[in-house]
């Protein structure tokens, strides 16, 4: 049943002294800039479909002189407070503070009603008027992830049976979903971070994925962002999981293209904001994707290893 609209939201934390960014090669780019350019392209897509998007961060001070420099056209940024304490110099440091976003969520302070993305995404389809009347969406990747990453649920909330796993890059919801959520959440955060090495995966996927099925075995509606084709997730660069082609990912509504960040950052300024986005990207990953593919059974041969070369389908 479709709903009212939801502000659409995305996270860049700001800390200086945490530089490495997940799944960004070190370069003479600054990480934050190519960043912001990743959100210029989230907003940039999300107006073309009717959608609000506002990039949240502690530091809107820094993001703005950033930003006069990107010669983009300029972004909403909301500075909010960060009351989760994430340790330092943890794996995934900056996205842990997704924890205290989710927060935010659960007490109104966003909207009644709102979504939180990943940035290295673009938006193909609106997304508020797909979600459904309640409960909270995520994007199960289960079948996308390594079976150890099972191992971090079991340590984390117990044993148990069909455990799913669900992808950082989407989670949407009523506050009262959010609500729900937060206080899972805060039920196995300090236990979490306690042991926060000691897990086989150590990420914000893993307590909130911790979380949504602790909800769900309690009888709460956990929705699927993918059978509402809401979210797809692809990768450019070898794989362990079998990936669909990036061709099969068309219909979703939101694209996250976790190796792609600096040709997502090159569309921000590059796409005319009216031509198809989808094709845009192909034609910028192309190159790449046909590199991977000659270079995989080479890498394989070389390092021992059975990884996927990416597939396009187009």
């Amino acid at each position: 049943m479709p709903t009212e609209g939801a502000r659409v939201f995305g996270l860049l934390f700001v800390d200086p002294a945490h530089a490495t960014h997940a799944n960004l090669a070190a370069s003479s780019q600054d990480p934050l800039a190519v960043y912001l350019a990743c959100a210029t392209l989230v907003a940039r897509s999300a107006k073309a479909c009717g959608e609000s998007f506002t990039l949240l961060t502690n530091n809107a001070k820094a993001l703005l002189a950033i930003a006069d420099g990107l010669g983009t056209e300029p972004i909403s940024i909301e500075e909010i407070d960060f009351n989760v304490d994430v340790p330092k110099g943890i794996p995934f440091y900056q996205a842990h503070h997704k924890l205290s976003v989710l927060e935010a969520l659960s007490k109104g302070h966003l909207g009644q009603r709102a979504a939180l993305i990943d940035i290295d995404t673009f938006f193909l389809k609106p997304i508020s008027q797909q979600l459904p009347a309640a409960g909270v969406v995520a994007y199960d990747i289960t079948r996308l992830v390594p079976a150890s990453y099972a191992a971090s649920l079991d340590k984390l909330i117990g044993e148990g049976g069909d455990r799913r796993w669900y992808g950082g890059e989407f989670i949407a919801g009523s506050r009262t979903d959010f609500s729900q959520l937060w206080d899972a959440i805060s039920a196995i955060m300090p236990s979490y971070f306690l042991h926060v090495r000691d897990y086989p995966h150590i990420g914000d996927e893993t307590v909130v994925s911790a979380a949504l099925n602790n909800l769900a075995a309690g009888g709460a509606s956990v929705v699927d962002a993918a059978t509402l084709n809401l979210a797809g997730r692809w990768w450019s660069s070898r794989t362990e999981a079998r990936y669909p082609a990036l061709s099969d990912l068309r219909k979703a509504a939101m694209l996250h293209l976790p190796s792609d960040k600096p040709i997502l950052a090159r569309l921000a300024s590059s796409w005319n904001g009216s031509d198809d986005l989808f094709d845009a990207y192909s034609r910028s990953v192309r190159r790449k994707v046909r590199l991977r593919q000659i270079a995989n059974p080479i890498l394989n041969a070389a390092k021992g290893t059975q990884l996927r070369a990416p597939k396009l389908g187009i």
